[in-house]
């Protein structure tokens, strides 16, 4: 709802969701790394992805923008300040900040904070590309992987939220060099990380 995915208005939206099939700077945040399509020349093909096999009438695409699914952030915006921007400009936030509760922010101390988007208004493909290469910088190096755990290491010069690609959800726990760590709600229903 808040990244105008859904109308929460229009009851069908409500129940049957149709993804982020048009959005894929969100694709890419979310970890989406293939992409499967019917059509001949997918839309897809202009933003990263590239086909690397057909089968039969599927062509199979590869995200070369790809983003694992745990990177950092340095910057935060507030969740207040996030509602009031434009949709395609919620995209394009998101690669440069995470969104946080108001009530949130004594825990980001540390963190720059995003004031204004004016200067992402000449937000361009070459920008994109610096972001991601940016958010690739510093990603988790995965260890181990199961539905239920999830263990890695990552190196940091300065203080960071690890951001993960999968749902918050209060059953989930961390520790960090074997301290148990507080995970934070963010980006409107993910997990989140800080790490000094």
């Amino acid at each position: 709802r808040e990244m105008k995915v859904i109308n929460p208005a229009n009851e069908f939206e409500t129940r049957w969701v149709q993804g982020l099939i048009d959005r894929p700077m969100l694709q890419t945040l979310v970890s989406v790394k293939y992409f499967l399509s019917k059509e001949e020349n997918p839309y897809l093909l202009k933003y990263g992805f590239i086909p690397i096999k057909k089968i039969g009438n599927v062509l199979i695409l590869k995200n070369n923008l790809f983003l694992p699914l745990c990177f950092s952030y340095n910057t935060y915006i507030t969740a207040e300040k996030f509602k009031r921007i434009p949709k395609f400009q919620k995209d394009v936030v998101l690669n440069k900040a995470f969104i946080i509760d108001e009530k949130q922010q004594n825990k980001f101390v540390g963190f720059n904070e995003l004031f204004s988007i004016n200067t992402l208004k000449n937000y361009s493909w070459n920008n994109y590309i610096e972001d991601i290469f940016t958010f690739r910088k510093n990603i988790l190096t995965l260890k181990k992987q199961k539905q239920n755990i999830i263990e890695g290491a990552i190196d940091l010069n300065d203080r960071k939220l690890i951001f993960f690609s999968i749902p918050f959800d209060k059953g989930w726990s961390a520790q960090v060099d074997g301290k148990r760590a507080h995970l934070e709600l963010v980006n409107f229903g993910f997990l989140g990380l800080v790490l000094d």
